[in-house]
């Protein structure tokens, strides 16, 4: 038997989530400068965002203890806005960072279908 958390659907949610790698992050951003984007990311970026981008920072400070704290309710907020898609770039690949890549990777797989 399966807890919900090891479900892929558990984590995903009804708008496509595509994982990003943060240098290619402001080139996605500027093609899909006409459509309506969530974004989410761990720490603030230094780049100006289009009117279209819905931004979900996680923490100001790059802290993944507060990211791990956000993640889920910034995922629904940005769920909520009829977005076309969600772009989110990967947490750093340590402690904390390992587990909400694991939770974004079964998100966006669940909204891809992979």
């Amino acid at each position: 038997m399966s807890a919900p958390g090891m479900l892929t659907s558990h984590y995903a949610p009804l708008t496509p989530i595509e994982i990003i790698d943060p240098l290619e992050l402001i080139p996605r951003l500027k093609q899909s400068s006409h459509q309506r984007i969530g974004l989410l990311i761990g720490q603030p970026i230094e780049s100006p965002l289009s009117s279209n981008i819905t931004l979900e920072c996680l923490s100001p400070t790059g802290n993944l203890v507060e990211m791990a704290a956000n993640f889920f309710a910034a995922l629904r907020r940005l769920d909520s806005h009829n977005l076309i898609a969600i772009y989110a770039t990967p947490f750093p690949d340590r402690g904390l960072g390992r587990a909400l890549n694991d939770r974004l990777e079964r998100a966006a797989a669940k909204t891809t279908g992979i």
